[in-house]
């Protein structure tokens, strides 16, 4: 749900996908969009950020004070509607993948009106990496090898989640699912020369296997649903990645190996 609108607003909202929603589905609502991220494009943190500085809050814990209380307004409209179908409902707290602490905080202020926890567990490269990379600019085969190193510190990620999870299952004596809100190899060269070497690893055939071996891992870890980001986009070398499982939807599947990979773990073969 977006961070501004009003109770009317998600009133209406939640009426329309209760009236709607086709036989068997389940709605997963998730508050606003990675309040803890400031960077560009993300308006919500900022909002909330204004909102505990006006109140005055503690500034170690304002933004997730306020995120929580934010989400448990909004998820009780939801539930208020789904009154006897909230079965068909899961009210998802989402954090940030590197620091379980934020999405504890922020269940911490929700008064136990949720249903699981989420994070966005992508296949990230490390300062580390990127410094070594504008020493010397990688090839494609040095790219694919840290891609493998990376999937390890995703996995990791995810069972700290995992853990906390099943913490707030004891707390609130319900299951808590692990959810991904997104994920997915995230090789986003910043206009920094090694940006084309990240766009050309994103497209090899290798980097499937490396999905293939994150996707089982989540599973591993005890991630119960996972969603990729994303499943089709243009090509090319943009800053910011190319996460595109599809570069247009008549393309050959013999060469969208990462969404070979989407598809089998959503169809099953993954697993065998």
């Amino acid at each position: 749900m977006p961070h501004m609108p009003d109770d009317t607003f998600v009133r209406n909202f939640a009426t329309y996908v209760r009236d709607h929603l086709e036989p068997g589905r389940t709605v997963y609502v998730e508050w606003a969009n990675e309040v803890w991220n400031f960077g560009w494009g993300f308006e919500a943190s900022q909002w909330v950020r204004e909102r505990w500085l006006a109140e005055g809050l503690d500034p170690d814990l304002g933004q997730w004070i306020v995120t929580g209380r934010e989400a448990k307004r909004d998820f009780d409209i939801w539930s208020d509607v789904f009154a006897g179908r909230t079965d068909r409902l899961v009210r998802v707290a989402a954090g940030q993948a590197a620091n379980p602490w934020i999405v504890e905080q922020i269940t911490a202020h929700m008064d136990g009106a949720f249903d699981a926890i989420a994070l966005a567990p992508y296949i990230t490269y490390t300062d580390a990496q990127r410094n070594a990379y504008l020493a010397a600019t990688p090839t494609v085969d040095r790219v694919i090898a840290d891609a493998w190193t990376n999937v390890a510190t995703s996995l990791e990620w995810t069972r700290d989640h995992a853990a906390l999870a099943a913490r707030l299952s004891t707390q609130v004596g319900r299951p808590i699912r692990l959810l991904a809100y997104e994920g997915g190899p995230h090789l986003d060269g910043r206009s920094a020369p090694y940006q084309p070497a990240f766009h050309a690893a994103t497209n090899d055939p290798r980097m499937g296997d490396v999905y293939r071996e994150y996707l089982r891992g989540l599973d591993a870890a005890g991630l119960d649903l996972y969603v990729d980001f994303q499943f089709t986009g243009p090509p090319g070398a943009a800053p910011w990645g190319d996460f595109a499982k599809l570069h247009r939807m008549d393309q050959p599947l013999e060469t969208a190996w990462n969404y070979a990979a989407v598809r089998a773990a959503a169809d099953g073969p993954l697993w065998d």
